[in-house]
């Protein structure tokens, strides 16, 4: 799992794929689960533009079974699942996020008014004397 992390694997994937993405950038673009008690790993590619996750998940992919050989020192391995172009870029609920945080600043303002009112002390009328 945490080969696939490593600074120097993902610099090789940042050259495969152009150089624009550092390895840092595609490190937080990737995330690498172990499937259940198996040998089997899972690698998730998660960026706004579906062809770049796509890119970046098939270099990872063709780039895994060299860079096992290298590190296990014979070690190898098969890809068990295509790598597959998802249909739509995915937005981490960033609307759901902005909505949420709207609602919470109004919550906010609101109890600022209120609070103000009630502890106001002035005179605003004259018959108030």
């Amino acid at each position: 799992k945490e080969t696939i992390k490593l600074r120097s694997y993902l610099t090789e994937v940042s050259d495969e794929i152009g150089g624009t993405y550092s390895w840092k950038q595609i490190s937080n673009m990737i995330t690498v689960e172990i499937i259940g008690e198996t040998e089997y790993i899972s690698v998730s590619v998660t960026s706004t533009d579906k062809e770049l996750a796509y890119e970046i998940a098939s270099c990872i992919c063709e780039k895994a079974n060299e860079k096992f050989a290298e590190t296990f020192k014979g070690g190898s391995a098969t890809i068990a699942d295509e790598v597959i172009l998802p249909e739509r870029p995915n937005d981490k609920g960033e609307i759901r996020n902005t909505i949420l945080g709207a609602l919470i600043g109004v919550l906010l303002i609101a109890a600022v008014v209120a609070i103000q009112f009630l502890f106001d002390e002035k005179l605003h009328q004259s018959e108030e004397l």
